[in-house]
């Protein structure tokens, strides 16, 4: 039988080696959950810090951003939620996509 390990796991994996080697960001959890037909995927960033939200926004070029309702930023808890167009662009700039 083969050991299979979900594809979450393998992104979840590669976007924390990527924050921390390209912009020094070590999030404390990362909740990747993507629909088979990846129609529907949603990342789930915690951090230590509340600056790295500001320096996920700056990987991402958040400001340049046409559509913004696919980033959604909880400051009370350091946790950002990234949909649609916004996580696409988010995977670019780590080069996942």
């Amino acid at each position: 039988m083969d050991n299979i390990i979900p594809k979450e796991y393998i992104i979840q994996d590669t976007i924390r080696r990527e924050l921390e080697k390209r912009i020094e960001v070590y999030p404390f959890d990362i909740l990747y959950v993507d629909q088979k037909d990846n129609s529907q995927a949603l990342l789930k960033l915690s951090f230590w810090v509340e600056e790295d939200i500001d320096e996920i926004k700056k990987l991402i070029n958040y400001s340049s951003l046409c559509d913004k309702t696919g980033f959604l930023e909880i400051r009370e808890t350091t946790t950002i939620i990234i949909r649609g167009y916004a996580l696409l662009n988010f995977l670019r700039s780590i080069g996942l996509s």
